[in-house]
C-alpha cells in the first residue's frame, strides 16, 4: 500500500505503517501518534482533529473532536455554530465515536479512558457519564443504536460489546468470549431486521448478533468475503451490509437476510484507497471516505456501480475520517487533519461548503 501522503507529515515509512494500524486498533497508543501526525489547533467552529460525526432529528450535526476533547454542534441548514461542549463535566477524553438515539440524545465514546457520555440534543446538557466497571468498557471505540431503543458499544481492547438501555441507562449485557469472534471490534451498526453487525479489525471478520436476545447469528470470516482490516460498517435500505477494508483497499457487500456475499469491490477503478468510514443516503447510494487519498467514493447500492470519486481540492478533504448524512439529503465529512467538515449535496454531488 502506498503511504506517500502520510510521509509528507515527516514520518518514516515504518512509522507511517504503524500509524495506520494503531489509528484503527488502539486509541490509547494512538494518542501519542496523533499529536505528531495531525494539527490540533481548533478553528472558529471548535474543530480539533474531528474524528467522528453524526446528525440528529433536530437538523443538527455533531462532531467529536479528538484533539482538544470536545464536541461541536452545527446547524445543518446553514452550517452555523450552535455550541462547542468541552467542559470537564462532560468527561470527554479523546472522543472517537458519536451517535444519536430515537429519544433525542447524543452518545459520545471516549476512547482513552473507556467511558461513554450521554447528552440531551435539545440543549447539549449532560445526561450522564457512564464509567462504572460493570459496563465492561475497555478501549471503547465505536457506538450505534437499534430500533429497540438500546445503545451498543464496541470495546476494541476488551474484545467485547456492551449493550445499554437508552431509556434509563441501565446495563443490558456485556458480550464477551471467543464464541462471538470479537477481536479488536472497531465498528458497529444495526440493520432493519433487528440485528447488530460488528467489524473485527484484528480477526478480519464480522460478527452478527440478534438484538432482541443477544444471541449469536454468525461470524463471517471466510477469505471469500475479502475482509482485510475491516474498519467501517453500515447498512442500506435494500437490506445489505457494507464493510470497508482499510488495508485491502476494498469494500465488501453482504446480504443481511442470509449473510451471503454480494460482491467485493476492489481496485483503483472505484477510487478506494485506505477506505475508512462509510454511510448510505436516502437516494440508495453508498459513500466511502478514502483516508490517505483525501477523497470520497460514491457507489450506487442497487448495482454497485461507481457514481463518482470526489477528490477535487475544493472539497477540502484532508484525511477524511468520518462521514454521515442528514435529513436534507446532504453528506457531511469530518477531515481529521484539516480541522474542518465538508458538506456535499447528495443529489448532484456539488459542494455546499467547507466548514472550518
Amino acid at each position: 500500500m502506498k503511504i506517500r501522503k502520510l510521509n509528507q507529515k515527516g514520518f518514516s515509512h515504518f512509522e507511517a505503517i504503524v500509524l495506520i494500524v494503531v489509528l484503527v486498533v488502539i486509541g490509547s497508543v494512538g494518542t501519542f501518534v496523533y499529536s505528531r501526525m495531525h494539527k490540533s489547533h481548533a478553528g472558529s467552529q471548535g474543530f480539533s482533529q474531528p474524528y467522528a460525526i453524526t446528525t440528529d432529528s433536530l437538523g443538527h450535526v455533531w462532531v467529536a473532536n479528538y484533539g482538544d476533547e470536545s464536541v461541536t454542534e452545527l446547524n445543518a441548514k446553514d452550517g452555523s455554530l450552535v455550541q462547542v461542549l468541552k467542559a470537564a463535566k462532560y468527561g470527554f477524553v479523546r472522543p472517537k465515536a458519536i451517535t444519536t438515539d430515537s429519544l433525542g440524545h447524543v452518545w459520545v465514546v471516549s476512547n482513552v479512558d473507556s467511558k461513554v457520555t450521554e447528552l440531551n440534543a435539545k440543549d447539549g446538557s449532560l445526561v450522564k457519564v457512564y464509567k462504572d466497571a460493570s459496563y465492561g468498557f475497555n478501549g471503547t471505540y465505536a457506538i450505534t443504536t437499534d430500533s429497540l431503543g438500546h445503545v451498543w458499544v464496541a470495546n476494541g481492547v476488551g474484545n467485547s460489546v456492551t449493550e445499554i438501555n437508552a431509556k434509563d441507562g441501565s446495563l443490558v449485557k456485556v458480550y464477551n468470549g471467543a464464541s462471538y469472534g470479537f477481536n479488536y471490534p472497531g465498528a458497529i451498526t444495526t440493520d432493519s431486521l433487528g440485528h447488530v453487525w460488528v467489524a473485527n479489525y484484528g480477526a478480519n471478520s464480522v460478527t452478527e448478533i440478534n438484538a432482541k436476545d443477544g444471541s449469536l447469528v454468525k461470524v463471517y470470516n471466510g477469505a471469500s468475503y475479502g475482509f482485510n482490516s475491516p474498519q467501517g460498517i453500515t447498512t442500506d435500505s435494500l437490506g445489505h451490509v457494507w464493510v470497508t477494508n482499510l488495508m485491502g483497499n476494498s469494500v465488501t457487500e453482504i446480504n443481511a437476510k442470509d449473510g451471503s456475499l454480494v460482491k467485493v469491490y476492489n481496485g483503483a477503478s472505484y477510487g478506494l484507497y485506505s477506505p475508512m468510514a462509510i454511510t448510505t443516503d436516502s437516494l440508495g447510494h453508498v459513500w466511502v471516505t478514502n483516508y490517505t487519498n483525501n477523497s470520497v467514493t460514491e457507489l450506487n447500492a442497487k448495482d454497485g456501480s461507481l457514481v463518482k470519486v470526489y477528490k477535487d481540492a475544493s472539497f477540502g478533504f484532508n484525511y477524511p475520517s468520518a462521514i454521515t448524512t442528514d435529513s436534507l439529503g446532504h453528506i457531511w465529512v469530518a477531515n481529521l487533519s484539516g480541522n474542518s467538515v465538508t458538506e456535499i449535496n447528495a443529489k448532484d454531488g456539488s459542494l455546499v461548503q467547507v466548514v472550518k
